[in-house]
């Protein structure tokens, strides 16, 4: 045993010129690496020590000396106490036994504050019967990275909810905002009207502020990205406009619009975020105006291919105190929150949209006489055709400029359709028919594959999961083929669960469709995949529609279904039917599977009839088959053996309630 390990740093006297030659240089070194290096000799039931180096103070607020004076501190009397038990049963697990010690806990300052530290240690000597006694070993105090490793955490757990909710609410609030925006564009009372009017603002505050806690949540994380595509900025100010326009139809507040006509139209950035950020700006100014008019101007100097924007909004409202203008743009910030709904999100997202845009965003305000908000920032110009197409406000209402579906026909344009499942290329076909494109059809991913080698198309809707070859597969075996690898793949699938979308955009698909099909956004995916050059304004739109007495059936929302598969009641009929003969040898498949234990091909039936069932407006058979796709993917057993008679029970019964109708149809 070392007889001078009570004196080792202590009295240099006891050791040769040629020993603190050696030593000198250590205890320097030690002394300056970070945390706190120590030696200590282990006498149970405490380990005291000999040595500490000079980070000890920075480290627990002890100074050298206090860790060897008369009530030295030992090693056990700076552990929390809520740690003590977990310490000490380690250091007799480990030290105790002569193995490396490791291990995170926290310690207790003089100062009575807390520190958490990552102690490593090893015996470096034993005594005479061979037992360790002398350690040496370091701590590092981890507080500051722990907890922003904590933060981490926290913000990728709290993504992930976000990420979960929003899908959850979205699904149905984009059917209860698109049935609503298509109920707006039909004849009806005016008191039914009004109520339209109301469910469709309703949701669209709603998703306004689902959006806010996404985006902000985002932009923490610094996950939100600009991108940059050619877009019409007098189709981007006239959607504003007409927005706008709804939230001041029943209010006295005038809202003016000055557009400088020489502005180019076609621009390249990111139209998104800039219609978000010009909105933002907007509804705040219509939220805090009560009397008054809000103004919105644009103007624009041209250098060579950029345009300078400047976009200032002026209201004649509230405005702001002095003393609060400096802090508008921060989160969570609303400073007269009488009779005002809102997250308090909108301005700092607004800041931070225009920050990564590459622009600038101001505001002077006088407090009950208004505010201005200007912001400045450029684009890059795709061609020079000037900007004079933007509505009046006062028109936008009694022009209907809201966003159609089928507003223009390709007829030149040949789209591919690729689904398993013969009900869901009928809705296909019935979604897509006012287009007047030509349209393929095939029943698995194998057969697109030729069908690509045979024929040009300008567009695929394929589906995920099919029999013989997936469309994950065959989209990637038509990436390979030189005469195909540009043409634009859509996903269209009922796995729309969060994260979805992205996971299908990363593996190789151009764009993403859910099942049920939502026509507003298949018309969005039409016009933007289809070649400009293909596509043809309508002149105009059929004044009426026919009215039709829809048949009955238990189990399904019928008027759903033929709004689902294109609006057309002998279409829907035709689809009832196929569905009928195809569920009735699914009911087959789905017993045999459970009883060859079939799980893969039981998963591949069920996902099938949860796309169609969902299609025709059966959302409960849609839900129940969804819970035993999950659960099989999840390989709950038990869920699947105790729900599924039941389901096959609920299918046949469906099944029986459509009979009488498809009968009629033989």
């Amino acid at each position: 045993m070392d007889s001078n390990v009570n004196t080792f740093f202590l009295n240099p006297a006891n050791f040769s010129a040629k020993e603190l030659t050696f030593i000198c240089p250590m205890v320097q070194m030690m002394n300056n690496m970070p945390g706190m290096a120590f030696r200590c000799h282990h006498d149970p039931p405490n380990l005291s020590f000999s040595f500490v180096s000079e980070g000890c103070e920075l480290l627990t607020g002890y100074t050298q000396n206090e860790f060897f004076d008369g009530n030295a501190i030992k090693f056990l009397d700076i552990v929390h106490p809520d740690d003590m038990p977990t310490v000490k049963k380690l250091i007799t697990t480990t030290l105790s036994v002569g193995l490396p010690f490791e291990s995170t806990f926290r310690i207790i300052m003089k100062d009575g504050s807390e520190k958490q530290v990552l102690m490593r240690s090893r015996v470096v000597d034993t005594d005479d019967d061979g037992l360790p006694y002398i350690i040496e070993g370091f701590y590092t105090d981890i507080t500051k990275p722990l907890r922003v490793e904590t933060a981490k955490l926290a913000n990728h757990s709290k993504s992930e909810f976000l990420a979960r909710i929003s899908q959850e609410i979205r699904t149905p609030m984009n059917a209860v905002i698109g049935m609503t925006e298509i109920g707006l564009r039909e004849d009806m009372p005016d008191t039914v009207r009004k109520y339209t009017h109301a469910i469709k603002q309703a949701g669209s505050k709603l998703m306004s502020v689902l959006s806010d806690i996404w985006d902000f949540t985002q932009i923490e994380n610094g996950e939100l990205d600009i991108t940059s595509a050619e877009y019409s900025l007098s189709e981007l100010l006239n959607e504003i406009v007409y927005i706008i326009a709804v939230q001041l139809e029943e209010s006295t507040i005038e809202f003016e619009i000055n557009i400088d006509c020489e502005i180019p139209d076609k621009l390249i950035g990111d139209a998104a975020r800039l219609r978000q950020v010009i909105l933002n700006i907007l509804t705040n100014a219509v939220k805090f105006t009560d009397t008054g008019a809000v103004y919105l101007s644009i103007v624009g100097i041209v250098v060579d291919d950029t345009v300078s924007l400047r976009i200032v909004i002026e209201d004649t409202g509230r405005g702001i105190k002095e003393e609060d203008i400096n802090n508008i743009f921060k989160e969570f910030t609303q400073f007269d929150t009488k009779n005002i709904e809102g997250t308090g999100l909108g301005l700092a997202i607004t800041y931070n949209l225009v920050k990564l845009m590459g622009g600038e965003i101001s505001v002077s305000s006088m407090f009950e006489v208004g505010s201005v908000f200007t912001v400045t920032l450029s684009q890059k110009i795709r061609s020079h055709e000037k900007t004079c197409s933007v509505i009046n406000p006062k028109e936008a209402l009694s022009k209907h400029h809201i966003r159609e579906t089928a507003n223009f026909t390709a007829p030149e344009a040949r789209v591919l359709i690729v689904d398993d499942i013969s009900a869901n290329l009928r809705v296909a076909e019935g979604l897509l028919s006012p287009y007047k494109m030509t349209l393929d059809f095939c029943e698995n991913g194998a057969d697109a594959i030729e069908a690509v080698k045979s024929k040009s198309y300008d567009l695929i809707l394929m589906d995920h999961l099919m029999p013989v070859m997936s469309g994950l597969e065959a989209a990637l075996n038509i990436r390979s083929l030189d005469d195909a690898k540009n043409v634009p793949i859509v996903v269209l699938t009922a796995n729309a669960g969060p994260g979805a979308k992205a996971t299908f955009l990363q593996s190789g698909f151009d764009d993403f469709l859910a099942k049920p099909i939502d026509t507003l956004i298949l018309n969005d995916i039409i016009k933007k995949w289809i070649p400009k050059e293909k596509q043809r304004k309508l002149s105009e739109k059929n004044a009426e529609a026919t009215k039709e007495t829809y048949v009955k059936i238990a189990g399904i929302d019928v008027e759903k279904g033929i709004t689902m598969t294109g609006g057309q009641h002998e279409n829907y009929l035709e689809i009832l039917k196929i569905y009928y003969e195809d569920g009735r040898k699914k009911l087959n498949e789905l017993k045999d599977c459970i009883e060859r234990n079939d799980m893969e091909l039981y998963q591949l039936h069920l996902h099938a009839i949860k796309g169609v069932s969902g299609s025709i407006g059966a959302d409960d058979i849609s839900k129940a088959a969804e819970k035993l796709e999950l659960a099989e993917e999840q390989g709950d057993i038990d869920f699947i053996l105790e729900n599924h008679p039941r389901f096959l029970v609920e299918l046949e019964t469906l099944l029986d309630n459509i009979y009488p109708v498809v009968k009629k149809m033989r």
